[in-house]
């Protein structure tokens, strides 16, 4: 049965591929098997913390910080959901986004 596998060099992701085993010599890793993932998904160039058997997702932000379930999250905490928003690193805030249609006549 094939199987993702992410080969870690130095406890970064170097490489990923998918099948039956790895073909060349290396540290593999499988991260998911019959679409069951790990907490994250291996990404190429992304840290494997080997304490914590867990693979790290790219942080998306200097100022956000890495919780107790290897997810990353803002400093003041969750996205609203009262709308679009994105994340304003400059302010570390969210600021929501205002659609420009203009009216039909």
């Amino acid at each position: 049965m094939s199987k993702f596998w992410a080969k870690i060099e130095n406890n970064i992701v170097v490489n990923t591929i998918y099948g039956e085993n790895p073909l060349d010599d290396g540290e593999y890793l499988e991260f998911s098997h019959e679409g069951v993932i790990r907490s994250n998904p291996a990404v190429i160039g992304a840290p494997y913390d080997r304490e914590n058997d867990v693979f790290i997702l790219p942080k998306p932000f200097n100022s956000w910080i890495l919780n107790e379930d290897f997810k990353w999250e803002s400093p003041i905490g969750d996205h609203p959901n009262d709308g679009v928003y994105r994340w304003d690193e400059s302010n570390t805030a969210w600021v929501k986004i205002v659609s420009s249609t203009t009216p039909n006549h």
